[in-house]
């Protein structure tokens, strides 16, 4: 890709996570397990997702809107529901997310990416990925993970930690040498 900058080594810690209720950036520990790993055409080898044989992390395409808005939707509603009152969630709704996600999907942002995990042909996790959009960070050198959810009824089994690692790969290809995360305290 012409507009990529030469592949170098991430500094460590790779992300950080922020308490956004004090600004105080925390390290996170960021070890990916040895069993998890991917090929080079983006297939995970599953060895962490139990009964799973395959999990595909592959960049997302504008006919993936509708699935990303519904696993959009099903984890904010599963992952807030102690956060946000029932109201705000039940006003996320799949319609409008499906016409945000196609709409980044067809005319994304400069340097920004989607990444969508697959188990098993279904969609069930995605990540998006861009410069960072914070005015303190330098967007040639520090990258962003801008949204990292999984479906509900796939969580615990090691896609998020994969979406991660594919992240951290491309952010490292894109020749970003940081790279951040910003989450709710609550939702560490």
């Amino acid at each position: 890709n012409a507009g990529m900058r030469p592949p170098r080594t991430l500094s460590l810690p790779a992300f950080c996570c922020t308490d956004l209720t004090s600004m105080t950036t925390l390290p996170l520990q960021w070890a990916p397990d040895k069993r998890d790993r991917y090929s080079t055409d983006g297939a995970f080898d599953g060895a962490a997702m139990g009964r799973h044989k395959r999990v595909d992390i592959h960049h997302a395409q504008p006919e993936d809107a509708l699935a990303i808005a519904r696993i959009h939707v099903r984890s904010w509603r599963a992952t807030y529901a102690d956060i946000l009152s029932a109201q705000a969630l039940e006003s996320i709704d799949v319609e409008h997310r499906t016409t945000l996600w196609r709409r980044r999907l067809t005319a994304p942002s400069p340097g920004m990416t989607t990444l969508v995990a697959a188990v098993d042909g279904a969609l069930t996790g995605f990540l998006l990925l861009s410069p960072t959009p914070d005015v303190d960070d330098d967007p040639i050198e520090t990258g962003q993970v801008l949204a990292l959810h999984v479906d509900p009824g796939a969580s615990g089994r090691g896609l998020g930690r994969a979406l991660l690692q594919r992240a951290v790969d491309e952010f490292a290809r894109a020749g970003f040498a940081v790279a951040t995360l910003w989450v709710v305290e609550s939702n560490r």
